[in-house]
C-alpha cells in the first residue's frame, strides 16, 4: 500500500502561540512527548493564555512549536479521522475550548536515516498507514496520511503546513536486518 505521508508541523512563527503557568503541566510534557496512553485518566483541564505577540489566532497553536493543539473547529473536521490514535486532551485557551492531541500511534524502524535529512523524510513503506503517528527515531516529529492533510486544507484550518516525505523501498541489507 503506497499512500502520500506528510510531516506536520507547526507554524508557530505566524501565528499566536498559548503558555501556561501552571507547573503542574509541565509534568504531562515528558508523558505527551513519550506517546503514554490513558493521559486523559489524571488529566485536568489546564487554563492556557495566548502569548502577547501581534498575531491571529490559528486552528493549530502548538505548545512550544513541539506538542500539537487543536481549536474546537479542528477538533470537529479531524476526531472522525484520527480518534483511534489519539487522545484528546481538553485545555482552556482564554475560555476557549482546545486540545492537546496525544499521538498514540509509533512506528519504529521506518525511516530510511540515509535518506533522510532535516525536515525531509524519506520512509519505508508499511502494510498500513495510520492517519496520524510519529516515529520511534525521534519524538517530535508528526507525519499525517493525505486524507488528513486534505480535510486541513479543505475546511481552511489555520497554523500548520505540510512537508511531503518520501516513499523508498527499503534495501537488501535493511530487508535483511529490519534497520
Amino acid at each position: 500500500m503506497n499512500t502520500e505521508i506528510y510531516l506536520l508541523k507547526s507554524k508557530f512563527l505566524a501565528y499566536l502561540g498559548i503558555e501556561t503557568v501552571d507547573n503542574f503541566f509541565r509534568r504531562f510534557i515528558i508523558d505527551l512527548h513519550n506517546s503514554k496512553p490513558n493521559l486523559s485518566e489524571n488529566w485536568k483541564e489546564f487554563k492556557f493564555s495566548w502569548t502577547k505577540e501581534n498575531l491571529k489566532k490559528s486552528d493549530f497553536p502548538f505548545i512550544d512549536g513541539l506538542i500539537p493543539v487543536i481549536s474546537q473547529r479542528a477538533y470537529n473536521v479531524l476526531q472522525p479521522l484520527i480518534n483511534k490514535n489519539v487522545e484528546f486532551l481538553p485545555i482552556n485557551v482564554a475560555g476557549e475550548r482546545f486540545y492537546i492531541v496525544n499521538v498514540l500511534t509509533v512506528y519504529s524502524k521506518i525511516v530510511n536515516l540515509k535518506d533522510s535529512y532535516e525536515y525531509h523524510y524519506a520512509l519505508y513503506p508499511t502494510d498500513k498507514w495510520d492517519p496520524i503517528f510519529k516515529i520511534n527515531e525521534e519524538i517530535t516529529p508528526l507525519f499525517v496520511t493525505a486524507d488528513v492533510k486534505n480535510a486541513i486544507e479543505k475546511n481552511h484550518l489555520t497554523g500548520c503546513k505540510f512537508i511531503k516525505c518520501r516513499i523508498t523501498e527499503r534495501g537488501f541489507l535493511s530487508k535483511l536486518f529490519g534497520k
